[in-house]
């Protein structure tokens, strides 16, 4: 409910997204940073989230989420999610759309 954050508060989300066991710990800390997204730390630690995260449905939330941000730095990262094999095809194809949104 804060609309403004802290570097404390948000370096606690980020650490909480980033290192959390429970997937809706880091959904919830997902969101809650989605209202930060305009801070920098915030879309570098959204763009690492593509690679470092693997439940299926944070990554396709990180993908909508850089795309409503209109992060073109997560690019290479879609397209690298696009050639890993053992991607979700679901995943994949939300990366194919992430990409056509941001080009």
């Amino acid at each position: 409910k804060l609309d403004r954050a802290s570097d404390e508060i948000l370096d606690a989300l980020i650490y909480t997204f980033q290192n959390d066991n429970n997937a809706n710990v880091k959904n919830a800390a997902a969101e809650a940073l989605f209202k930060f997204g305009n801070q920098d730390k915030v879309r570098k630690a959204f763009i690492n989230g593509l690679s470092n995260q693997s439940d299926p449905v944070l990554q396709i939330k990180l993908i909508n989420m850089l795309v409503r941000l209109d992060e073109k730095r997560a690019l290479p990262k879609l397209q690298q999610m696009m050639q890993e094999e053992t991607q979700m095809k679901v995943v994949k194809q939300k990366a194919a759309q992430g990409i056509g949104k941001l080009l």
